[in-house]
């Protein structure tokens, strides 16, 4: 027996051959707690599917696996030959773990695993690649070698953030990480890192969704390297023995079986079939779930009589027959080894395929010196982020993250980037504690925005074995706060937003605080209180501040956004101490616009002063929205405030509408001091499709000049919308006699509660719907989709016009087209006043139609499609009914605009069913039968324009 090129790669094999008979088996003794161990069940492994279907339908995919197996073939030939010699380092491969769990779990229950759960899966994954425990397999010579692959969590994040190498994270769904058996679940997608710096491991509740518990785990191989599905799903309840399993696929390990069920794999050449491995013998799916190490399934382990398949028949210097591969970790056995020729797969797929994953293991993880020391800036105290003189004195904390006592630091103090000076501490500050510094001054010598640097260098005079946590910078502010005049009533002040600093102090916690904060100062008056006001010039919506102590020392009292006219704030401040000095905060609502506002502070007790204002306008109650409302008569109201101490007993109201002077209101009903009343001015009516501008203004309240008329004014903009009624008839429903379309499909509750167009060919995705049957009109015939079209309609050629806005509708018996909610004219946000456009009206299986005419956009559009044909583009696209109208042509049963032989086949189908809501229901009774075949054969040949064809 020629056995020279086994002594090769298997130096032990003589051995071991010797020993069969009368050695015991020694087993991998495996402590992990988990429900699904080893043994306990077939493995259930979608990697190979999913690999299968890739490399069906992604053909890069393809390409890269037929690189990659060509040349890992080549390389095996000449590594079995001894032409290269084989690499012994150990490849450090960096892993983050995803921990996805339920958000009722707690954690360490179920899939919620600790960072000590997760660590002693990595130990276990280790020592099986590294075959920790040295046992060996009587009948199995080729299993037990370490792989020289150990798995590492990552220390740094990929934004340079230190980490444990876990992530959690709460997610109902994801954590049912549903696998169809073919594509991955969507909790890669979801959590990921980069995946050529990490291997990607996701820890979830299940993978097969509800009620089911099929599959253990699966993993891609390394064709997907550096996408972002590339990595290992696996169960929580798996043993370390499937995470072993998975991370062998990982690095491009099949199956030993390879996918076959009840077939021996051919092995004709066993570097390129079966798992393309040639010391694990060739075996059946279903051969290796009983364990028995003994069992040979397959005879044709010999097929191949190359030098490199130790099985060749022993006429050829090989063993000839072999066991199955029970013990090893990517059979369906008791998964405790891999073999030689596993090994060098796995290390070439590595160093060659996913090498930088290699590569980025010299950046993400740290061999920690345990003497070296780790000190860690935490907070930096610079005045709590505004400063009203020219120095301040900040404190920062260290804490000790290391493992030796820390017993003197050096400390590097840098304003703007500028070094303001070193200094140094020295005490005891053990491991895993923390102590507050105090720093000299700082001088600031310009007002304005400064960045405050500290950098800790130079722990117990050495090296800091972690210095990304050794550096932090806050942000604060230097300013004069302005002083503001108090006076008995408000009387405003103008200031400017523009070229604005941003102070550090924290965010007020309202009205959506983004920077660009002005500060004022304020003389608390001897009541201890007073008003503070913001008033529109520029902008219409702020926030203010109230807080009291000292520049460097604040307290927040208190935080508004919408107290005060329209979306301007107020502030009313009690209990101060008189003549203590007490500071507002102002700013714009999300840092977004620019320019100058108005600002009072007053105390109404002082003395009695009138002043009125308008507090808001609107239309109809929705002036303000901004999608805009439908053309038609609204009541123009308005919130008429006192903003003095003074009852305002009468006053004259002006309004105007594009500059128009509107009759005035006369008010004599009284608004007490600080109040305001709803006021409704008139009616107004708007014909076109367009914005509006509305003025609103208070004169002489109680007959006399107004104390402050800053606010006497107000204006809005209102967009009125175009809104149409439109009349179809559908053939199939309609009824001559009665001049009104069937409502059957209502009547015997068959229409759908949601809009039924949103799949093919309309792929209209509305979400109108109709919360309970009951909300129907009783006169409702179907769902209707009505487009607003523009451009230039073509009967040959290209389509000329393109869909502007779509929606839709419920039509009902006497032909209207209504909204699905007011059950009034549709209303169409993207038409535009004197806009030229069509109407494309689409039904489930009448032939669809475009209007035959341009339509001038205004406030309110009719079209009547019943009165003639000419109102739909084109030759018989409506058919006259025996009353003279026009309506839609039925028998489109497959909607295509073409009503031909596939649509009788639809109705073929189906052609006795009752109560059912179907395309092929032409007559629109909710049964499907002769009628509606009439119908076809009546309009067969039909054919819609180009412009509604799909």
């Amino acid at each position: 027996m020629n056995l020279s090129l086994l002594s090769y790669l298997y130096p032990k094999t003589a051995f071991l051959l010797t020993i069969l008979c009368f050695c015991s088996i020694s087993l991998i003794a495996d402590n992990n707690t988990s429900t699904i161990d080893n043994n306990a069940q077939e493995e259930h492994c979608g990697a190979d599917l999913l690999h299968q279907y890739k490399l069906n339908i992604d053909p890069t995919y393809e390409n890269k696996v037929k690189v990659l197996e060509s040349k890992m073939y080549e390389r095996m030939q000449k590594e079995q030959a001894g032409l290269v010699e084989k690499s012994n380092n150990v490849i450090t491969i960096p892993v983050v773990v995803h921990v996805v769990h339920r958000s009722n779990q707690d954690e360490g229950e179920n899939e919620y695993l600790t960072l000590e759960d997760v660590q002693e899966k990595i130990d276990q994954v280790n020592d099986a690649y590294s075959h920790a425990s040295d046992a060996v397999f009587p009948g199995h010579p080729f299993d037990g070698t370490d792989i020289g692959i150990r798995f590492e969590l990552a220390d740094i994040d990929p934004d340079g953030n230190p980490t444990d190498g876990v992530t959690w994270h709460s997610s109902n769904s994801l954590t049912d990480d549903y696998f169809s058996g073919y594509e991955v679940g969507d909790v890669m997608g979801a959590y990921h890192w980069d995946p050529y710096s990490y291997a990607n491991v996701y820890v979830v509740h299940n993978i097969d969704g509800p009620g089911s518990t099929y599959y253990l785990g699966y993993a891609t191989f390394a064709g997907s390297h550096g996408d972002n599905d590339d990595g290992l799903v696996l169960r929580y309840d798996v043993s370390a023995g499937v995470w072993a399993h998975e991370f062998g696929h990982y690095f491009n390990l099949y199956h030993t079986y390879n996918g076959y069920s009840s077939n021996c794999p051919s092995n004709y050449d066993c570097l390129s079939q079966g798992d393309r491995v040639c010391d694990t013998a060739p075996h059946r799916k279903y051969s290796v779930s009983d364990c028995d190490h003994f069992s040979n399934d397959c005879s044709n382990d010999d097929d191949d009589d190359a030098d490199y398949n130790p099985y060749r028949s022993e006429s050829l210097g090989g063993l000839g027959d072999g066991y199955d591969p029970v013990y090893n970790y990517m059979s369906k056995g008791c998964r405790e080894s891999f073999t030689e020729g596993q090994r060098s797969r796995m290390r070439y797929t590595a160093q060659y395929f996913r090498e930088s994953l290699m590569e980025a293991a010299e950046e993400v993880i740290i061999n920690n010196n345990s003497q070296a020391p780790d000190v860690v800036l935490g907070e930096i105290n610079a005045a709590e982020g505004l400063i009203c003189s020219d120095e301040f004195q900040p404190t920062i904390t260290i804490n000790n993250d290391g493992n030796i006592t820390i017993e003197e630091v050096d400390i590097e103090v840098l304003l703007d980037d500028d070094l303001v000076y070193e200094t140094s501490w020295e005490g005891s500050l053990d491991p895993n504690e923390t102590t507050s510094i105090v720093l000299p001054n700082i001088e600031v010598d310009d007002i304005g925005e400064h960045e405050l640097q500290i950098n800790l260098t130079n722990p117990n005079g050495t090296d800091d074995a972690w210095t990304v946590n050794n550096s932090a910078s806050v942000s604060f502010a230097y300013l004069i706060p302005e002083p503001l005049e108090l006076g008995a009533s408000c009387d405003y002040q103008i200031f400017s937003n523009e070229e604005v600093i941003t102070s550090g102090v924290a965010s007020p916690g309202c009205d959506n605080f983004q920077g660009n904060d002005l500060w004022f100062e304020v003389i608390v008056p001897e009541s201890g209180s007073f008003i503070a006001r913001g008033s529109e010039i520029d902008f219409s919506n702020a926030g203010m501040a109230l807080y009291t102590g000292e520049c460097g020392n604040l307290t927040l009292i208190e935080c508004d956004e919408d107290s005060g006219s329209g979306q301007m704030p107020r502030i009313d401040a009690e209990d101060l101490e008189p003549g203590s000095s007490v500071y507002l905060r102002f700013w714009e609502r999300s840092n977004n616009s620019f320019g100058d506002f108005r600002i009072c502070v007053y105390d109404p007790n002082m003395e009695p002063l009138a002043d009125a204002g308008i507090g808001a306008v609107s239309v109809g109650g929705n002036a303000q929205s901004s999608s805009g409302i439908a053309s038609g008569d609204y009541d123009i109201e308005i919130s008429l405030q006192n903003f003095g101490a003074t009852t305002l007993e009468n006053l004259e109201i002006e309004w105007f509408v594009d500059d128009e002077q509107q009759e005035s209101y006369f008010y004599e009903d009284g608004v007490a001091g600080d109040g305001e009343v709803e006021i409704t001015l008139g009616n107004y009516e708007f014909e076109e499709a367009r914005p509006y501008n509305i003025l609103v203004r208070t004169t002489n309240p109680n007959g006399n000049d107004d104390a402050n008329t800053d606010n006497d004014e107000l204006e809005i903009n209102v967009n009125i919308l175009a809104k149409a009624d439109l009349t179809i008839l559908l053939e199939g429903g309609y009824n001559v006699e009665t001049g009104l379309m069937k409502t059957n499909l209502h009547e015997n509750e068959l229409l759908p509660l949601e809009q039924p167009y949103h799949n093919a060919p309309w792929d209209y995705n509305g979400n109108e719907e109709m919360d309970d049957y009951d909300d129907f009109p009783d006169n409702v015939v179907d769902w209707i989709l009505v487009e607003v079209r523009t451009g230039s309609p073509n009967l040959t050629g290209e389509p000329g016009t393109s869909v502007l806005e779509a929606q839709a509708a419920l039509l009902l018996d006497d032909g209207s087209i209504v909204d699905h909610q007011t059950f009034s004219s549709l209303v169409f946000e993207s038409v535009e006043q004197d806009q030229e456009f069509y109407f494309v009206i689409r039904h489930r299986n009448h032939l669809d139609i475009l209007s035959g005419e341009a339509i001038a956009g205004n406030g309110l559009i009719t079209f009547d499609f019943t009165e003639d044909e000419d109102r739909a583009l084109g030759l018989e696209q409506l058919v006259e009914v025996e009353d003279g109208k026009f309506a839609m042509i039925a028998g489109d049963y497959v909607p295509d605009a073409i009503i031909q032989l596939t649509d009788q086949d639809r109705w073929l189908q189906n052609t006795a069913i009752l109560y059912i809501y179907s395309v092929a229901d032409g007559s629109l009774d909710g049964i499907i039968q002769n009628t509606d075949n009439d119908l076809w054969i009546k309009n067969r040949a039909k054919l819609g324009i180009l412009e509604v064809q799909y």
